[in-house]
């Protein structure tokens, strides 16, 4: 039926109803009935296809029926974003017969690249079902370079043609670029050589490692002031942009950090303590006789841990009363929690069919608030980071608690709940799970002690304050009710912090892999910088399509 009903979907013409797209004609909406037959299609096919892939006997597989499908899918050409995105979700779901067929992965992966810098032929910015089907292929090719790379590692240098190619596209937003990095770095873990990969990981940290080392940059992290005129103090005051320089430098700068950040976050040595032995990943053993691993990263990333820290720090010191007076009300409203956040924190539903073709951005304040928020927790997805793909090499960094104090920790009195958030979450959980127990009495505890004292005291201050406050006569979407909810989010990280102190903890080498399996970050965080009308703040919403992959986040 299933297999029926999408070579039905491929051969019919499309129909958008009579109310077409705003977006262009002959283009669907979500009450197309071309849509609407498309997105029903795709839930049914994907929950049979994967109940097939997962519990048949490979041998009782209908590979011959998949391989004529997935073939029809490769053929299939749109220009709706809409149906396109159904019909990367029915690619998805089609893939695992990819493996029994010789012939079918370059078609795959130019299939999929060729969508990641869809447009349609309208001017303007991009509509939210074209910035689904950009994130959506970006995902599939970070899932199949996750989830197969034996069957991607063959193509290799193609995989690597295609994402130079797309990585050099000036219309690519940062974050699309970083999807192409983090693809490439999922592949190279499999080289197996730790010569050969360090080379490659530093041909990609490259461009990187020059932004990071420039006087511009160097200036621009050194204070609170200096990231302030870096970025633009003319939107921060105020004023509309107009061939400003610094939408440029947003864009450096975000290069600069999710660079590092996707090295970081996907760069492993072999699993196998043979293999990894073998490639040149071992470096020594433990008292226990456990293998001590190093990552091909290390050398590069470290270089520029002074830069991240000091980023940090100015990001931190944003929140400083001497320069949120300086810069007004306008600049203060830049630093607060996203609309979006406010409406996932308050569990408000988001509204989709009046928003699917409309652009992302309406104003400089959205986007300076964008660019704030992902910047923000992507300096703490770096410093989180560290612990566990570094291990060793970090650790033994000398006096690694000042240095963390000073910077990631300076200014919390200061900084909002909603920031403190992500940092515990994102950086100090990792820290204290991946740290050496030799490494507890110099790091861990000069840092952690006084940190959950802080919380401690900030948090019963706000629940004696709130204490007094009648939920019931306020209004669900006022500053109250939002100040009171996220006390109480804040509560629940500092309790998961303290269970994670004093419970058994997972091993280093366990809170890696949970890393890989939690989601894709590249194509789920929101867009810190798009000057094409993206949208921050968010995960991805499901406009079509129900691939699962690529909704799941470990971000947000």
């Amino acid at each position: 039926m299933a297999a029926e009903w999408l070579q039905f979907q491929i051969s019919a013409p499309l129909d958008p109803g009579p109310n077409g797209s705003k977006a262009g004609e002959g283009l669907c909406t979500l009450l197309s009935p071309s849509y609407i037959q498309w997105d029903a299609m795709t839930f049914f096919c994907e929950c049979v296809i994967n109940q097939v892939v997962r519990v048949l006997p490979k041998e009782d597989l209908p590979v011959s029926q998949g391989v004529e499908l997935l073939q029809a899918v490769l053929n299939y050409q749109t220009k709706d974003p809409l149906i396109l995105s159904c019909l990367l979700t029915n690619l998805s779901a089609l893939f695992p017969f990819v493996r029994y067929m010789n012939g079918f992965m370059p078609s795959v992966l130019t299939k999929l690249f060729s969508a990641v810098p869809f447009e349609l032929n309208t001017k303007g910015p991009r509509t939210r079902s074209v910035k689904a089907v950009r994130r959506h292929a970006c995902a599939s090719i970070i899932k199949i370079c996750r989830d197969t790379p034996d069957l991607v590692l063959p193509h290799f240098t193609l995989l690597s043609s295609h994402a130079t190619l797309l990585f050099m596209d000036e219309r690519l937003t940062q974050m699309e670029k970083y999807s192409m990095l983090e693809a490439q770095v999922m592949i190279s873990n499999h080289f197996n050589n730790y010569e050969k990969q360090r080379d490659f990981l530093a041909q990609l940290l490259s461009p990187a490692i020059s932004v990071w080392s420039s006087q511009e940059i160097q200036r621009a992290i050194s204070s609170p002031e200096e990231l302030i005129s870096y970025v633009g103090a003319e939107i921060l005051k105020g004023l509309e942009e107009v061939e400003s320089p610094c939408q440029a430098n947003r864009s450096q700068l975000s290069f600069a950090l999710y660079t590092v950040e996707g090295v970081l976050r996907r760069a492993r040595w072999p699993s196998d303590p043979e293999t990894a032995k073998a490639g040149g990943f071992v470096v020594g053993y433990t008292p226990e006789g456990n293998p001590i691993y190093r990552n091909p990263c290390s050398e590069h990333v470290l270089k520029l841990l002074d830069s991240i820290l000091s980023l940090v720090r100015s990001f931190n010191n944003l929140y400083l009363p001497e320069v949120v007076q300086k810069m007004g009300d306008f600049y203060a409203k830049c630093l607060d929690v996203m609309e979006m956040e406010k409406k996932c924190i308050l569990g408000l539903t988001q509204p989709v069919l009046d928003t699917y073709d409309v652009p992302v951005y309406r104003s400089s304040e959205e986007r300076m608030q964008g660019f704030f928020c992902t910047m923000y927790d992507s300096c703490y997805q770096v410093m989180g980071n560290l612990g566990p793909s570094l291990s060793q090499d970090f650790y033994s960094i000398p006096d690694l608690a000042t240095r963390l104090v000073n910077s990631a920790f300076c200014n919390l009195s200061n900084v909002p709940d909603f920031r403190l958030r992500a940092m515990l979450r994102l950086f100090v959980k990792p820290l204290i799970l991946s740290c050496p127990p030799e490494r507890y009495e110099s790091l861990i505890c000069p840092i952690v002690g006084p940190l959950l004292n802080f919380l401690h005291q900030r948090l019963s201050q706000k629940w004696l304050t709130s204490s007094g406050e009648d939920y019931g006569d306020l209004n669900t979407e006022s500053s109250e009710i939002l100040e009171i909810e996220l006390t109480r989010l804040l509560t629940r990280e500092m309790v998961d912090l303290l269970v994670t102190c004093c419970v058994a903890k997972k091993t280093s080498e366990q809170s890696t892999n949970k890393a890989e399996v939690d989601g894709l970050r590249g194509v789920n965080q929101p867009e810190a910088e798009d000057e094409r009308e993206d949208e921050p703040g968010s995960a991805v919403t499901r406009v079509s399509g129900v691939d699962r992959s690529w909704e799941i986040s470990d971000v947000k």
